[in-house]
């Protein structure tokens, strides 16, 4: 079995090439779909039909289970936060700076995640980075 930390940085270098053959844009479009077709097939199941709210919570707890990230937080019904993204994290370490399409993987995960769970057709619509922390604001 692969390691996660192995997947982590094979992600990493997918991101990179498919920047170089598609540009940023494409590579970020291609990225986010996967995650969302990704995350419908981990969790097998129909849509729970729960609350927003609750489908946010659930999501967040999945990508911290999976590694993905540390923790997610909700300040506003309309952004959530997160704290420890580990593709953010582990792209500093290995030097692949401004490579940003990797981080679409795991927004589509969460919006794969969320929508499955609530039915919504919810997306993330903008990425602030924090301090610590980045929020991504949702529509």
């Amino acid at each position: 079995m692969i390691d996660g930390e192995t997947s982590l940085k094979s992600l990493m270098f997918v991101s990179e090439s498919l920047e170089q053959l598609l540009g940023a844009n494409g590579a970020k479009a291609v990225l986010r779909t996967a995650g969302q077709r990704a995350a419908i097939s981990l969790i097998e199941m129909l849509p729970l039909s729960i609350i927003e709210e609750d489908a946010i919570q659930r999501s967040g707890a999945i990508l911290v289970e999976l590694g993905f990230i540390d923790e997610m937080r909700m300040p506003a019904p309309d952004s959530v936060q997160i704290s420890g993204n580990t593709f953010l994290l582990e792209m500093k370490k290995m030097e692949l700076h401004g490579l940003q399409s990797g981080c679409y993987y795991v927004i589509g995960l969460f919006e794969g995640f969320f929508n499955q769970m609530s039915g919504s057709t919810r997306k993330v619509i903008a990425v602030s980075p924090g301090e610590s922390c980045e929020y991504w604001k949702l529509r």
